[in-house]
């Protein structure tokens, strides 16, 4: 109303009953998500503020809804625990901060333009102050031409750290760029995305032999799909769309190590309702390879971690 907007996302969870041994009741345990309210004075300028998804790649931004996975890949979000041997993302979590851009009909001549820059806490989610008194900062640039027939962006983020615990504190800083483009056409759509991280460890470097005291990660990925309206259904009428989809994602998490090589393929499906039923049915299969430094002698980390992923998503 009048330019002014806000985000209240609340994710709720309890355990499986028998999962606590000798408890009654399991609590029911919750966590804001999204929690921010906006300013859209005109297409040029938009403010926004509060815990929110920053400036960041294509699967790094508020992507969740319209993907046709369950998740996003593992050059996203990583690997997370009970997935195989934990490791972070390259794209930024939520995070508490403010961002002044473009809204998403910004445009000159036909061709959409998009600018964002944001400021954030930089050290996660739910965390109400910073690790240290540096702010991390978040740029993304991009365009479009056809709507949505085909999307570029570019940006990164430079976020001076502080890690550990007291008393044993160590200062990092993160400077990491990406590129992203998406395509869409006559209902098929290719997304592909690469990012690069450098780390300075300023405080503590892993290698001796690392004399520049720097350490990185990188990966890509690519996802292709189809969107495909299904025939009018009998009881349920028609709008069903059916969206096959298949990604394939490559992370090399840190140049530290030779073994943790990561290769990630996953194949899905995707069952959306019509407009007045916003509810989608997501079935896919993931495989999770460790490659490990093709050469190096080093045997790579070898886990059984596929899996199978069934999830119903209603949108509010």
């Amino acid at each position: 109303v009048g330019g002014v907007g806000f985000k209240l996302t609340i994710e709720a969870a309890s355990l499986l009953p028998g999962a606590a041994p000798n408890a009654a009741l399991t609590p029911l345990i919750g966590a804001l998500r999204d929690a921010w309210v906006s300013w859209t004075p005109s297409p040029w300028l938009a403010l926004q503020a509060g815990q929110q998804y920053l400036p960041a790649d294509y699967e790094g931004g508020d992507v969740e809804a319209a993907l046709p996975f369950s998740s996003k890949s593992v050059l996203s979000i990583g690997v997370r625990p009970g997935h195989g041997l934990a490791v972070s993302g390259l794209s930024p979590t939520r995070q508490i901060g403010v961002v002044i851009g473009s809204a998403p009909d910004a445009a000159v001549g036909g061709i959409g333009v998009e600018y964002r820059l944001g400021v954030g806490n930089g050290n996660g989610l739910n965390q109400s102050g910073n690790d240290n008194k540096w702010p991390a900062a978040y740029l993304r640039l991009g365009g479009s031409l056809g709507g949505d027939l085909i999307k570029v962006g570019l940006g990164g983020r430079f976020n001076p750290r502080t890690t550990g615990t007291l008393p044993n504190l160590y200062t990092e800083t993160d400077a990491v760029g990406f590129a992203d483009v998406a395509l869409h056409a006559a209902g098929a759509e290719v997304v592909l995305e690469g990012i690069y991280r450098q780390t300075s460890l300023n405080t503590l470097v892993p290698d001796p032999a690392n004399t520049a005291g720097q350490e990185s990660g990188a990966g890509m990925m690519g996802t292709v799909a189809y969107d495909v309206v299904l025939p009018e259904v009998p009881l349920l009428g028609g709008g069903w769309h059916l969206k096959p989809a298949l990604r394939s994602a490559f992370y090399d998490p840190s140049s530290a190590f030779q073994t943790d090589q990561l290769l990630e393929t996953t194949l899905g499906v995707r069952l959306s309702g019509p407009e007045n039923m916003p509810a989608s049915l997501f079935l896919d299969g993931t495989l999770l390879t460790e490659l490990g430094d093709v050469g190096s002698g080093i045997a790579a980390r070898d886990l059984s971690n596929n899996r199978i992923t069934l999830l119903f998503q209603w949108e509010l």
